[in-house]
């Protein structure tokens, strides 16, 4: 599976090599240059970034590939519901550093939180409470994830989004 939010190459999960991904920019068909970088562990498996840059215009797009894989998965540590995010997110934040960011928070860890707000979220592990966890991604951007007290949904948002 490849997803994107294609702004400048069209290149869908179905093409064979065959076919020919398409510059949105250039407005032809496109002479890119993939560079596909290492994978690293995600909650259901694998994803690695390919970055995929039209040779004509110079303009970038970043898509991720997840491999799945469900043999040696760590087991979520409470049940995350729904997996839900916010327009902010999707807009900031890059879709490899979320990936990340939910299968640590699904095992426990919190992120950058200070260790009065880990600890609550130990206890609210046990008690049924709401958890709350901080991360920055690669740029340094903050962003939260919230699962909610009954374990229904899990939100990943931008701070001012709250």
């Amino acid at each position: 599976m490849i997803t994107s939010p294609s702004k400048h190459i069209l290149l869908t999960p179905e093409m064979t090599p065959a076919d020919k991904p398409f510059c949105l920019e250039c407005n032809e068909i496109a002479d890119l240059k993939v560079e596909r970088l290492q994978p690293v562990p995600v909650l259901l498996g694998k994803a690695s970034e390919i970055i995929v840059t039209c040779n004509k215009c110079s303009k970038s797009n970043t898509f991720v590939e997840v491999q799945l894989d469900f043999e040696g998965i760590p087991v979520p540590k409470f049940p995350l519901g729904n997996i839900v995010t916010t327009r902010g997110v999707i807009a900031e934040i890059p879709l490899l550093d979320t990936m990340k960011a939910l299968l640590q928070y699904s095992q426990g860890d919190w992120g950058i939180l200070c260790d009065e707000d880990k600890a609550a979220n130990d206890a609210a592990l046990r008690d049924g409470d709401r958890i709350l966890a901080a991360y920055l991604d690669r740029n340094s951007t903050k962003f939260w994830i919230i699962t909610e007290w009954d374990r229904s949904v899990t939100t990943l948002l931008l701070p001012e989004e709250y």
